[in-house]
């Protein structure tokens, strides 16, 4: 919440000096309602060839080349996060993609 104060004084016929003060209140975020749509993306990293079981992996979640979400984790987990609705985004797993998703639904890659 922000809250703006305003003092006044002024001199009143009897000699007093009163203080007068207002406070303003305005909610916060009122400014900004647009906040963008979000969904959950899952990647699962199953053990395989390519990664054996107990290595640790970096997913990273990209939308147009920007990252937006990274972690690391062991193989045969998952990693989530939340990403922007209707975007195209881009999961790899230590630096290959494995998978995109688009839309505004929920979803889960390789689990």
């Amino acid at each position: 919440m922000v809250v703006d104060v305003w003092f006044s004084e002024r001199v009143l016929t009897s000699g007093r000096v009163g203080l007068v003060v207002v406070l303003l209140l305005v909610p916060a975020g009122c400014a900004n309602d647009d906040k963008t749509p979000t969904r959950q993306l899952e990647v699962c990293v199953p053990a395989g060839v390519t990664h054996r079981d107990g290595d640790r992996v970096t997913v990273e979640f990209r939308d147009a080349g920007e990252l937006i979400a990274s972690g690391s984790i062991p193989v045969g987990a998952a990693f989530g996060s939340e990403v922007p609705a209707g975007h195209e985004i881009v999961a790899t797993v230590d630096g290959e993609a494995v998978g995109t998703s688009g839309g505004s639904a929920d979803a889960r890659l390789g689990c």
